[in-house]
């Protein structure tokens, strides 16, 4: 009988895990996407300052 609060635990630790691991993802996703965006700025910037 004590294969069940063991099996419990290893189910909430991997629901755990998962969920840290797509928090990590999201994460990542948004440094991208605000990596993306100051680089575009970045440039779309000095562009007009070369042209101003």
């Amino acid at each position: 009988m004590h294969f069940i609060p063991v099996a419990i635990s290893y189910f909430l630790h991997t629901i755990s895990s998962v969920r840290q691991c797509f928090i990590l993802n999201q994460l990542c996703f948004l440094v991208q996407d605000v990596a993306e965006f100051s680089l575009y700025f970045m440039m779309a910037s000095l562009e007009t300052s070369v042209r101003g």
